[in-house]
């Protein structure tokens, strides 16, 4: 069962591990919202709504990545060049090629098994929708 405890460790902190199957749901459910959000007029008092919107949701993103990374055994900064990338590429070219990219990178993490033992991000995760918090020990 999912408490808003376990949501608030999963969207809120980079600390811990998480599994491939709450990643992808934890992603599709941030892409979820983005796509609500994008259909919000830019303009006027909605737009300022829209963009206040937006920092949260990427910051969970970041928060997901972070994670994921945590239980491949990867440091959470990796996940910087990662964002800067998809960032540069949006700036510079259309919306599909960086829809496209970001489906790789989400494709990865999510295929890339975790490491099955503790390692210095905490625990593996329990079970298929389980997540870890900081590392305790």
């Amino acid at each position: 069962m999912i408490t808003v405890h376990h949501l608030r460790d999963t969207l809120l902190t980079g600390d811990g591990r998480i599994g491939r199957l709450p990643f992808l749901l934890g992603i599709g459910g941030l892409a979820g919202l983005s796509l609500v959000v994008d259909l919000l007029p830019d303009d006027g008092a909605v737009g300022l709504v829209a963009t206040g919107l937006r920092l949260p949701l990427l910051f969970s993103l970041a928060c997901l990545l972070s994670q994921r990374l945590h239980d491949i055994g990867r440091a959470g900064w990796w996940l910087w060049p990662v964002l800067g990338g998809l960032f540069a590429l949006n700036a510079l070219s259309d919306g599909e090629a960086t829809a496209g990219a970001a489906l790789l990178v989400v494709g990865v993490l999510g295929l890339w098994p975790g490491q099955a033992v503790f390692n210095r991000y905490g625990a593996p995760p329990a079970g298929p929708l389980s997540a870890t918090g900081p590392k305790t020990s």
